[in-house]
């Protein structure tokens, strides 16, 4: 849709270079950047309301949710509020995995998938650490360390040369004509991680 909008409003030309090198890297763009340097990202949870009924067109916009905090949760000791999300972490994963036998991660060697790992090993559940990629890389060799690090076993899933062609009509097929090609990334791989 921002590329219809950037396009519908002359601003296409006007590339933001920093993002799409943050997106190539990361496969996102940091809110409320976009790969236009011209056009942002509308505040999550917004309405944007135009008004076409005077000489001039009138935009307002109205958030209708926002997070909120109660008083005593509220704290500026950055101490204090890491060892509350470590603690609610811990438990919602305990929580969640509690019903299971085992675990699979997808483990790309990045803090999330490093962090859930060590969670996953601390709950005492056998896991498999699996990186599913297209050719062994340096994503490949840090998930091998992580996994190792944190006692996990790695397993590596890589895709062929036919992957991304044969995926077009399954993607199609799930997520419609908008299909992105990111979330892709892990289809057709249910016999191997059984």
């Amino acid at each position: 849709n921002i590329d219809e909008l950037a396009q519908a409003t002359g601003k296409d030309e006007a590339i933001d270079y920093v993002s799409i090198t943050e997106h190539l890297i990361q496969e996102s763009i940091t809110y409320p950047h976009t790969a236009y340097s011209d056009l942002y990202e509308f505040p999550y949870a917004s309405c944007l309301s135009c008004d076409y009924s005077g000489e001039m067109i009138e935009i307002s916009e109205r958030q209708y949710w926002l997070p909120t905090c109660y008083v005593e949760e509220a704290s500026s000791d950055i101490t204090e509020l890491s060892c509350k999300l470590r603690k609610g972490l811990v438990r919602t994963v305990e929580q969640i995995l509690s019903p299971l036998q085992s675990i699979g991660l997808f483990m790309s060697g990045g803090l999330d998938s490093r962090v859930l790992g060590e969670l996953i090993v601390k709950c005492g559940k056998p896991g498999l650490a699996i990186t599913i990629c297209d050719t062994l890389n340096l994503e490949t060799e840090t998930a091998r360390k992580a996994a190792a690090a944190i006692g996990l076993e790695h397993k590596v899933l890589l895709r062929d040369l036919e992957y991304y062609p044969n995926l077009i009509n399954d993607l199609l097929a799930l997520e419609g004509p908008h299909a992105n090609f990111n979330r892709g990334t892990f289809l057709g791989f249910q016999k191997e991680l059984e």
